[in-house]
């Protein structure tokens, strides 16, 4: 028999539902561009499509035998019950992996999560007695030379990335997702921002010191220092909120072949670059510690603080490499979402704890000692009036 090949129109339905024109030309692109997880079957599928002979012959000789409708609903109806009763020659073409299981593992109830939150609250305790200490001695030597304003403005910091810890162990929303942003950036500006510039200061006196030069320089100053760096960094969280907020997202690992698990976590349309120079502002501060700490060793011993300011950028360092291999190179098949927010939380209370056994604990243990020489001096010399 003869046969007549025949396009039907593009308007006319197939399969009994629309047509959508094909996009095939960049079908490998879009495929190559999608997470391994959400990636579909379809180009693979298409890629490994063949059909024989023999098969385009039964479709054909459906068509030609039903001669109810030859050029319009027939040839339709043919492809359509071809497919319905050959599944299995079909199915040989989708790659493996596929399709898809689905395992839902968006839940917040974890107990690594509250061990993660316990463990921030105890920090924010520790940065609040760190604040009462502070405020009780402030008239010691010891912490009247580290500058007492400065040092509550450091513990400010220390209690905003306290809470950020807190913030990323619970369960995600828009607020949260954005609050802990917020909290860490702020956190860690005001953190080293206010040493930075109070060491910055003291080297520039002791430079002046050596010409044999007075110099003044006013508290408003430096304070201002500190507001524009902090004013710098509010414009740029604004910015992120307003142009490209963190919302709760469903992150998708593939684990195995093909099981795909579904965790919550924070993202946005382009949430690495702006984390990336977050990471990027942390980096500047460390630097400019690390050369402040060269500077100021040979400054008078009251006022040197060159060995704990330089123990304090190793340690952040160590911490905030940490966090960017969590953030970045650490794939989400590795490990859950749940898990992904514990660790980075606790890496943020470790960082923050640390900081202050670096450069409070120095300044309490020294009253103490301060404190202790005194009083014993004070007996001596009444056991020596006494005599």
């Amino acid at each position: 028999p003869k046969f007549l090949l025949y396009e039907p129109p593009v308007h006319i339905p197939a399969c009994d539902n629309l047509p959508v024109p094909a996009q095939v030309t960049n079908l490998a692109d879009m495929t190559q561009e999608q997470p391994e997880a959400e990636r579909s079957a379809a180009y693979a599928t298409l890629k490994n499509f063949m059909i024989s002979d023999l098969h385009m012959t039964d479709m054909l000789n459906s068509w030609y035998s039903r001669d109810i409708d030859r050029f319009g609903y027939d040839p339709r109806e043919a492809v359509c019950s071809w497919v319905s009763n050959n599944t299995d020659v079909l199915l040989r073409f989708v790659p493996s992996g596929y399709p898809r299981v689905m395992k839902d593992t968006r839940t917040y109830n974890e107990p690594y999560l509250y061990a993660a939150i316990a463990f921030a609250c105890l920090v924010i305790i520790v940065v609040l007695v760190s604040s009462y200490l502070t405020h009780i001695w402030s008239s010691k030597p010891a912490i009247r030379a580290a500058q007492v304003d400065f040092l509550y403005l450091i513990l400010l910091g220390f209690l905003f990335t306290g809470a950020s810890a807190i913030m990323i162990a619970i369960e995600p929303s828009t607020a949260t997702c954005t609050t802990q942003q917020w909290l860490v950036t702020l956190g860690y500006t005001l953190s080293y921002v206010p040493l930075l510039v109070k060491v910055a200061a003291i080297n520039k006196i002791q430079q002046q010191a050596k010409r044999m030069k007075r110099l003044i320089i006013q508290r408003s100053q430096l304070f201002g220092i500190v507001g524009a760096a902090l004013g710098f960094v509010t414009i740029y969280l604004i910015v992120w909120t307003i142009v490209d907020t963190p919302t709760r997202v469903d992150n998708k690992a593939l684990v195995g072949e093909n099981i795909v698990e579904v965790g919550l976590g924070c993202s946005s349309k382009n949430s690495d670059l702006w984390s990336a120079f977050a990471f990027a502002w942390e980096a500047i501060l460390l630097v400019c510690a690390s050369v402040l700490a060269f500077q100021s060793r040979n400054v008078r011993q009251d006022f040197n603080e060159s060995r704990s300011l330089a123990t304090l950028v190793y340690s952040h360092f160590i911490w905030a490499v940490f966090r960017a291999l969590v953030t970045f190179a650490i794939p989400n098949s590795a490990f859950k979402s749940s898990v992904r927010a514990a660790i980075t939380s606790l890496l943020i209370s470790c960082d923050t704890l640390s900081a202050i056994g670096i450069y409070f604990m120095p300044k309490f243990i020294g009253k103490r000692k301060v404190s202790l020489k005194n009083k014993i001096s004070l007996k001596s010399k009444i056991l020596l009036n006494k005599k």
